[in-house]
């Protein structure tokens, strides 16, 4: 079985609503703990508000800027319509798009990300790509789609 491919492409800006928290460190025990309440966190705030999803959510995760030296900075998003521009409980703006940027399509559920992570980070060093502490995921499966058949971009900003 060959490796995935790797896409470099830019990413296309989107009007999202959000939430952010913040984990100690990366990785699957750390983060986990944290991203999960938000994905039902957004969800339930837009449904009370009546607005729809208007495309995949998404999970962004970056280096925090301040606070503990590791922390990771998360925020999940779901696309919105570029009319909303309030839900309460929740920030309404843009996410910013990526110039350029590593993404490679992983199949399997969210118990196996952590793994695939791991593997395309090493992956994308041995190759030579320079990249940034941004990172993202976004799932594009519709949510019928049994966890174990997920397709989920992995995204990796490039300098």
């Amino acid at each position: 079985m060959s490796e995935p491919q790797i896409e470099v492409r830019a990413v296309p800006e989107q009007h999202v609503a959000r939430l952010e928290a913040f984990a100690p460190r990366m990785g699957p025990e750390f983060v986990g703990p944290v991203v999960g309440p938000l994905f039902g966190q957004v969800p339930a705030l837009l449904d009370a508000a009546g607005v729809p999803v208007a495309g995949p959510p998404l999970g962004v995760y970056e280096a925090a800027a301040e606070g503990e030296p590791g922390a990771v900075r998360i925020v999940v998003a779901f696309p919105v319509a570029a009319d909303v521009t309030e839900v309460p409980g929740l920030d309404v703006g843009t996410l910013p798009g990526l110039e350029r940027a590593a993404v490679l399509v992983h199949h399997g559920g969210p118990d196996t990300l952590g793994a695939a992570w791991m593997a395309y980070l090493d992956r994308l060093a041995a190759e030579g790509y320079d990249t940034t502490s941004h990172s993202r995921e976004v799932y594009v499966s519709p949510p019928d789609v049994p966890e174990h058949e997920w397709d989920t971009l992995l995204v990796v900003q490039l300098r």
